[in-house]
C-alpha cells in the first residue's frame, strides 16, 4: 500500500510460490500476490468490501478465505478469494467479527472465531461448509466482555481458542 493507514493483517505463501497478503488500503479489504522476490502479480481493492480483512486461511487447492470486519455493530463479509487472478469466487454476510480463521485440511469446512454481535461482546466460534453457509455458532462465555484473537486445528481436528477476557473494560482498549 502507499498510504500511512495501509496494513496486512494475514499472510501466506502459496504451493506456486506466491505470497498472499489481506488487509486494508484506506477503507476497503485489500489483497496482493506478489512473488518472494517481491514483484507484484496482481493487487486488488475490493469496492463493495468496506472492511478490512483481518483474518484469513489457505484451502488445499490455495484458495483463500478471508474476513472482513471493522467491529460488532456492522455487517461483515466472509469471502473465498481465487489465488490465481484475485477474484471472489464467493462471498457471504455474517454477523460475526472473525480475528482467526482456519480451514479443515480434508473437508474445507472453514472455522472462525472471534466475538459475536451485541450489546455485550463474547466470544464466538462459528463453522462453515466449504462455500460459506453456516453450519453452526457457539457462544464460549457469558455477559462479559470477551474475544478470541487466534485460532488452530490439531492434528485431531480439536480447535485451540486463545483470546482475551476482560469483564469490565473495552476489548479494544489497548491497556485491556
Amino acid at each position: 500500500g502507499t498510504d500511512t493507514d495501509d496494513y496486512y493483517n494475514y499472510f501466506t505463501s502459496t504451493e506456486d510460490n506466491y505470497l498472499i497478503t489481506l488487509g486494508l488500503r484506506g477503507s476497503q479489504g485489500y489483497a496482493v500476490k506478489a512473488t518472494t522476490a517481491g514483484t507484484v502479480d496482481w493487487s486488488i481493492s475490493f469496492n463493495d468490501i468496506n472492511h478490512p480483512f483481518r483474518a484469513g486461511a489457505k484451502g488445499a487447492s490455495n484458495q483463500i478465505i478471508a474476513s472482513a470486519w471493522t467491529d460488532a455493530s456492522q455487517d461483515q463479509k466472509l469471502v473465498m478469494i481465487d489465488h490465481t487472478d484475485g477474484s471472489i469466487v464467493w462471498s457471504t454476510d455474517h454477523s460475526h467479527c472473525m480475528a482467526a480463521l482456519v480451514i479443515h485440511p480434508t473437508d474445507q469446512s472453514i472455522y472462525g472465531a472471534g466475538h459475536g454481535e451485541s450489546s455485550d461482546t463474547y466470544t464466538m466460534v462459528v463453522k462453515y461448509n466449504a462455500t460459506g453457509h453456516m453450519l453452526w455458532q457457539k457462544r464460549l462465555n457469558i455477559a462479559s466482555v470477551d474475544a478470541a484473537f487466534g485460532l488452530a486445528m490439531d492434528k485431531d481436528g480439536n480447535l485451540v481458542v486463545v483470546g482475551a477476557h476482560c469483564p469490565a473494560c473495552d476489548i479494544f482498549d489497548v491497556d485491556a
